[in-house]
C-alpha cells in the first residue's frame, strides 16, 4: 500500500499541502480544488463546511468533518458485502450516529458542547478534552494537532514510514515535543505534508528539505484534503469504527455494547449470536477453529479476538481459546495495553497504557516506545 518516493528529474512533490493566507471564499484554492471536490463528491464533506476553504477550521468542525467521512465509508463498506443473511441479522445496512451513540456509552462529557459528532470523534480517539471538562469547540487548530488528530485514528489500520520526515523536512527540531512522532508519522503516510515542497535530485539526494510550519492554523480546505486522501479515492482506510483509536470494531460488536472510560475499553454480554457472522464463516474454513464456531456465541468469540494487532494471533492458540472460553477471569498484559477477560458483567476490558506512544498500523507489530519489543505476560 505504500509507496516508495522516487524521482527520475528534480521533482517537487506534489501531494505537499500549501498554507494560503486566510480568506473568505466559496471556491477552493487552485492547488486544492481538485481532492476537494474528490471530497465533496464522496460526500464527506458536511454542507456547512463547504464554502469559506481558506478559513480555518474550528474543533468542532473539525469533528464533524472527520466522523461524517468515517461514517460515510464505512457504511459503503458494509453494504459492499452485506446480503440477506447479513442485513436479517443488523436489521439494516446503515450505521448512524445515533444508533452508534446508542450502542456505545462513555463517561467523557464536556460542559462546553453537546454535538454528538464530538462524542462520537471522542469515542473513535480523534478528539479529546482540553481539560476541565472542556472542549473548545470553536478553538483553532495548528498543522502539528492536527497531525495528532489523524494520526490518532490511522495509527492501528494503516502502515506507515516515520523514516522520511528527519530526511525532508527542516523544521522537525521545531515541533512541539509531544507532537514530533505524530507529524513524523503522519508525513511519513503521506496524508500531511510540508507547506514549502522537498526537492531531490535524480539519484534521490535531497537538494533542498521541505518545511512543515507545525504552528501555522489548520484551514477547511486542508483538512478536507487530508480526508480525501484517507479515503476511498487514497488509503481507503476511512471505513473503520476504532474505538479510543486503537481497537477496531465490526458492525456485529455494536449488538453488545460497550462501555468507554477513558482509555479502557470495556465489552458487554448480551447473548447475541448469529452463525452466519464473518467471523464464523471465516473460523468454518479453519481446521483449527471450527469445533469451536456452534459451541460458542459471536459476541463470545468477538471478544476473544477484540484487540489490537498481534493480540489477536497470540489469542487464537489452543491453549488461550479454551482458557478464555471457559469463563475463567484472565488477564494479560501486553506492556503498551492490557486485556482482562470474564470481568464483572463484561466480556473483555482493554485499557491502553499512557506513555508509550503510538501503535504501529497495519496490524503487523506493536510499537513499544524506545525499545519497540513485543512482550507479553499472563496472569490468571
Amino acid at each position: 500500500m505504500k509507496r516508495l518516493l522516487s524521482f527520475t528529474m528534480i521533482l517537487t512533490i506534489i501531494i505537499s499541502i500549501n498554507v494560503p493566507i486566510f480568506a473568505s471564499s466559496d471556491e477552493p484554492s487552485s492547488w486544492a480544488k481538485e481532492e476537494v471536490e474528490s471530497a465533496i463528491k464522496n460526500e464527506y464533506v458536511p454542507t456547512q463546511l463547504q464554502s469559506n476553504y481558506q478559513k480555518p477550521i474550528t474543533r468542532e468542525e473539525f469533528a464533524e468533518l472527520f466522523v461524517n467521512a468515517v461514517f460515510k465509508d464505512f457504511n459503503r463498506y458494509i453494504q459492499g458485502y452485506a446480503g440477506m443473511t447479513e442485513e436479517a441479522a443488523w436489521g439494516t445496512t446503515t450505521l448512524t450516529i445515533d444508533m452508534f451513540l446508542e450502542a456505545i456509552s462513555t463517561t467523557e462529557e464536556f460542559t462546553d458542547t453537546d454535538n454528538k459528532y464530538v462524542k462520537v470523534a471522542n469515542i473513535l480517539g480523534m478528539v479529546n478534552g482540553i481539560g476541565d471538562n472542556k472542549f473548545d469547540p470553536d478553538g483553532l487548530i495548528t498543522r502539528e494537532q492536527a497531525a495528532i488528530m489523524f494520526v490518532n485514528y490511522f495509527q492501528t489500520v494503516d502502515s506507515n514510514n516515520t523514516n522520511e520526515a528527519p530526511k525532508y523536512l527542516d523544521d522537525l527540531d521545531s515541533v512541539s515535543p509531544w507532537a514530533k512522532e505524530a507529524v513524523a508519522r503522519a508525513y511519513g503516510a503521506r496524508y500531511l505534508r510540508g507547506n514549502v515542497n522537498a526537492i531531490e535530485d535524480e539519484w534521490g539526494n535531497v537538494i533542498k528539505k521541505g518545511h512543515f510550519d507545525s504552528k501555522a492554523i489548520f484551514t477547511r480546505e486542508q483538512a478536507i484534503i487530508v480526508i480525501s486522501r484517507l479515503g476511498i479515492n487514497g488509503k481507503e482506510i476511512l471505513n473503520k469504527l476504532v474505538l479510543r483509536g486503537y481497537v477496531e470494531i465490526g458492525m456485529d460488536a455494536l449488538f453488545s455494547g460497550f462501555d468507554i472510560e477513558g482509555n479502557t475499553i470495556k465489552m458487554k454480554s448480551t447473548g447475541f449470536d448469529y452463525k452466519y457472522c464473518q467471523l464464523k464463516e471465516y473460523w468454518r474454513t479453519q481446521s483449527n477453529l471450527i469445533d469451536y464456531v456452534n459451541k460458542y456465541t459471536t459476541e463470545q468469540l468477538i471478544a476473544l479476538l477484540l484487540k489490537p494487532s498481534l493480540a489477536r494471533s497470540h489469542m487464537t492458540t489452543d491453549e488461550n481459546l479454551k482458557k478464555v472460553l471457559s469463563g475463567k477471569q484472565t488477564f494479560y498484559d501486553y506492556k503498551l495495553f492490557t486485556i482482562e477477560h470474564n470481568i464483572d458483567n463484561y466480556l473483555v476490558v482493554i485499557t491502553k497504557i499512557n506513555g508509550y506512544g503510538y501503535m504501529c498500523g497495519g496490524g503487523l507489530r506493536l510499537l513499544y516506545g524506545d525499545d519497540n519489543q513485543y512482550t507479553v505476560s499472563v496472569q490468571n
